[in-house]
Formats: C-alpha cells, structure tokens, sequence
C-alpha cells in the first residue's frame, strides 16, 4: 500500500508532536511509500521510502489578522494542489487529529476513490459531523475517545512508543525528596493548579515531596496561565518545578527520575502520558476513572487535593513495585497500532 498522511507538524524535537515521527517510521516500514504532507516541518531523520511535503508555516509568527487569513487560504491552495499532484503516489490517506483537512480533501479524494482514515482523540467535537461524510475509518485508541458515536469507529489502542518508553533503573540521587511527575499542556483546561494545590497538602502532611511538571505553554492565554502558577509557586515557596517542553526523545529521562507519576483527570478517555509511565512500569495514581480495570483500583484517587495527598503520602511511606509493561504492549503499543489501522483500509 501506498499511503498519504496529513499531519500537523513533523519535527522529532517537538514536545507535543514528536512522536508523530515514530508513527510515520512505523507506517514506512509496513508500506511501498508513504508521502507526508504536514502545515510545517522542522528535525527529522526518515526512511528513504518518505517524503516530506509541507505547507510552509516554519517559524512563522503573524500578529496581522489580515495576514494569517491569507496565509491560511495559501495553506489551502498549497494543500489541494500537493493532493491533486501526487494523487498516484497514494492508495489511501490517514489524517491525524485535524478535521479541517478531511474537509479541505474529502470531495477530491471521494472523487478519486480514495479511502480515507482518521486519528482523533478530542472530546472537542468542532467540524466533526461534517468531516464524517468523508471519512472511511474513525480510528481512536478508547472508548469515550471519539465524541460521536459512529459504525465508522475503531478502536486500536493508544500507540505507545515502547521501545523509547522502556523500564529502567532509577536515575533518582540518593536522599533527595521523592520526585512526582506531571506530563500536561500548561493551559487551564488542564487544570495544572491542582498540582499546587496536592503540593499544598502534602507539605501539611510533613511529606518530603517535589513535584516536575513536563509541558509548555502554546497559546497567550496559556503564558499568561503558566505566569500566575509561577508567581503562587514562588510566593509560598513550593516545590514545584517547570520543566518546560521537552524534546520527545528525551522525555523517558525525566520519566526514570520518577517515583511516581500522577494524572488529574476526568476526560473521559485514556491519557497518552499515563500509558508512557506505565510501559516504563513507574507507578501511577489518576483521578481518571476510564483508568479502571486497567489499573488496580488503589490506583484511582478521588479528584480532590487532599485525596491524592493521602494517597501519594501513603504510596511513598510503602512503595510498591509495578508490572504494567506487558499489559501496554499487547494492548498499546505503537508496533501493534500500525498494522491494526492498516488491515481496515486492505478489508474495508
């Protein structure tokens, strides 16, 4: 098979969409070709059996509305010609996570019968309805991961990198306070402050304890966000760190350093980051509750910053060690995703 991919962004130092690389590796190594066409691009390292088309946005920053409504229709023209132009270098396409393609592409490609695969984890439900009337196959890694119900639907796991995110032995230096980590975007939807306020808690429990937060701010509603954390953090002296965004390859380093790694959510579907700790068997406490039957239930805490305290003030007084590695490699891993969404598109 031949295969068209749209992505966002391909650059393996991208804290968010680093993986993506892997993914499009993973998908080379099962297809003839894969053509890539994503809004920009930036570090990668590909087979020789990828191209990399991209729409042009590298490194652009446009204040001007003006501006940014005619670069998007440039995006577009540049889209639907690389989609016409290449149009007998694929057999098939895979969107990830943007619907506003599918939209863009859908007519042509039900034109030129061309089977249309599509990525989404979001309970956001934007242009959705209107994209299904081109898309082929829904792929989502959970149940309650896609918002619509759809006969479309596949649900195919999560596709974790396991051959990054591997056990290893603990990088923690000896005496400090146990680490816990965090790996989020830092926008209030989010809801980073919990963090802060489970730091809070813990120190009135007298537990040594300090908290790194992995994720960036991408908006200037999230700077101005991630802005009021710093200030409360360091008027009341806490130890929380910021990490930053991290380049996706180096991620595991500050996942080894863990003692335990936390997820205050309630999405309703599972979390990419708590699957990453638990392919490194590091243990996990989330507030999500599609974690259950996963997870053991002592893992589930109640969404409150005095339960996860007790909880984590419990699991550090008595660590316990955790297999949960076999369980993310039969169920998610990023080498039994790839041949999944490839066999909807061979028996459709």
């Amino acid at each position: 098979m031949r295969l068209l991919i749209i992505t966002q962004k391909v650059d393996s130092s991208d804290h968010n969409l680093g993986f993506f690389v892997r993914w499009i590796e993973e998908f080379a190594k099962h297809c003839a070709s894969v053509t890539v066409i994503c809004l920009e691009n930036g570090n990668y390292h590909l087979l020789n059996n990828i191209r990399v088309l991209s729409l042009g946005k590298e490194g652009l920053k446009i204040n001007d509305k003006g501006l940014r409504i005619l670069l998007k229709l440039q995006y577009a023209l540049r889209f639907l010609r690389y989609i016409v132009f290449e149009r007998k270098n694929y057999d098939g396409v895979f969107v990830h996570m943007n619907p506003e393609y599918v939209l863009l592409g859908g007519l042509l490609w039900r034109l030129l019968r061309k089977q249309v695969g599509f990525w989404y984890t979001h309970k956001s439900k934007r242009l959705l309805q209107s994209a299904l009337i081109f898309i082929d196959h829904v792929f989502t890694p959970s149940l309650g991961s896609f918002p619509i119900r759809t006969k479309k639907e596949r649900i195919v796991g999560h596709g974790i990198d396991t051959k990054l995110f591997l056990p290893r032995a603990s990088g923690r230096t000896p005496g400090s306070p146990p680490i816990i980590l965090s790996d989020t975007r830092l926008t209030p939807s989010k809801h980073v402050e919990r963090t802060i306020e489970i730091s809070r808690e813990l120190q009135k429990l007298g537990v040594r304890h300090f908290f790194n937060i992995i994720g960036a701010p991408i908006t200037e509603e999230d700077m101005a966000y991630e802005k009021r954390l710093r200030e409360e953090i360091s008027k009341e002296n806490l130890p929380v760190a910021f990490i930053g965004g991290v380049p996706f390859a180096l991620v595991p380093d500050y996942y080894g350093k863990a003692n335990l790694f936390i997820n205050h959510s309630n999405v309703g579907a599972l979390n990419k980051t708590v699957l990453q700790a638990m392919s490194m068997n590091i243990p996990v406490l989330t507030s999500n509750e599609s974690y259950r039957g996963i997870l053991p239930d002592d893992a589930i805490v109640q969404e409150t910053p005095n339960a996860f305290a007790k909880k984590i003030q419990a699991f550090l007084t008595n660590p316990i060690l955790v297999s949960y590695r076999e369980q993310i490699l039969q169920e998610h891993s990023l080498q039994a995703l790839i041949p999944k969404i490839l066999h909807s598109y061979e028996h459709r």
